[in-house]
């Protein structure tokens, strides 16, 4: 069933894309996120720990923040979304789940991103235009990064919301 709380699809123009150590960001956030997940690539040679992230390292980034946790049963479940972030997007979703959905759903669409970072094992960004109630026709830059668990699981996505002009 369609949610009737968010437009059919609240983002336009969204652009999506790999990220690499060599993308060029728009958002100093969105770029800080992006330094630090591949240090910790470098330093590993495989996926960042959830445990080796530490909010206290990066507090200018935790009003941008979110954490997507990724439940063994398929869906996810929005954890943490910082203040900036809840503005972004007009109320705080923590504790919903994004799950597969009909294709007309926004909610599908997101969906399918996040499988594909689960999937792909790779951090991916996304830029475009916010319709959500209070941020309408406001441009943004966002970065979603794979954590992993000690077993090498991905648990859970970390991101970076950002407006940009």
């Amino acid at each position: 069933m369609p949610r009737h709380d968010l437009p059919p699809n609240p983002v336009s123009g969204l652009h999506i894309g790999s990220v690499s150590p060599a993308t060029i960001f728009l958002s100093p956030r969105v770029e800080a996120l992006s330094r630090w997940w591949h240090g910790q690539v470098d330093q590993r040679h495989g996926l960042p720990l959830w445990r080796d992230f530490d909010i206290t390292d990066h507090r200018s980034l935790a009003p941008y923040l979110f954490v997507v946790e990724t439940p063994a049963d398929g869906d996810f479940r929005f954890r943490i979304l910082g203040e900036q972030v809840i503005n972004m997007i007009g109320r705080n979703v923590a504790g919903e789940l994004v799950k597969s959905r009909p294709s007309d759903d926004y909610g599908h669409e997101l969906y399918e991103y996040y499988r594909e970072i689960v999937t792909e094992r790779e951090c991916r960004m996304c830029r475009g235009t916010l319709d959500f109630v209070g941020s309408e026709h406001r441009r943004f830059e966002a970065i979603d990064c794979p954590m992993a668990d000690d077993a090498g699981a991905i648990t859970r996505i970390i991101g970076v919301m950002d407006y940009i002009a």
